[in-house]
């Protein structure tokens, strides 16, 4: 590598390092002011209402998953519910694909 290679990767470990260091300080501060809220009977939420907490969740209800139509008669841990793709083993089936329906 060339000298101005080597030191531009000098500088971004410098520069990665002291980001690392900041975000350490960040979490340090953040966990002793959640304790000392705590030993005093408050809850971050009760001080700060409007901060953000955690990822919010969807309000969307998740679809139920479809239960299998197929099943693998070599390998039972493969299935398939006859929607979407088919996977390799179906295919490599073929024709045969009725013996191998759930019941």
């Amino acid at each position: 590598m060339t000298d101005k290679i080597i030191s531009a990767l000098e500088k971004k470990i410098a520069a990665d390092q002291a980001e690392l260091e900041r975000l350490k300080g960040i979490t340090g501060a953040r966990d002793k002011v959640e304790a000392l809220a705590s030993d005093l009977g408050y809850t971050m939420q009760e001080l700060y209402p409007d901060a953000p907490t955690t990822r919010a969740k969807s309000t969307k209800p998740r679809k139920p998953r479809t239960p299998p139509m197929y099943r693998n008669i070599h390998d039972g841990r493969k299935t398939w519910s006859g929607k979407g793709d088919k996977p390799q083993w179906v295919i490599d089936v073929g024709a045969d694909l009725e013996l191998h329906r759930v019941k």
